[in-house]
């Protein structure tokens, strides 16, 4: 099979364009992989926040502390 001279670039275009649509998704993947492990890591987190809030022996120290995670949290 042969090509013209004329159409050479445009086949380079769209051999590159197919190239990085593959690096595209495979970046994809990975940012939607990364993202679902932040949220279980994020999960994990606000439970043992939440079972660190309920092991304080006084309603005083239970706000203070629930305050502060909230602040945190904002920080974000």
């Amino acid at each position: 099979m042969r090509f013209s001279a004329k159409y050479l670039p445009s086949l380079w275009r769209f051999v590159l364009y197919q190239i990085s649509n593959k690096g595209q998704e495979k970046r994809a993947k990975k940012i939607d992989q990364l993202k679902n492990q932040m949220k279980e890591v994020l999960g994990i987190v606000e439970k043992e926040q939440i079972k660190y809030i309920q092991e304080a022996p006084t309603k005083k120290e239970r706000d203070k502390l629930r305050k502060e995670f909230l602040n945190y949290d904002n920080r974000r």
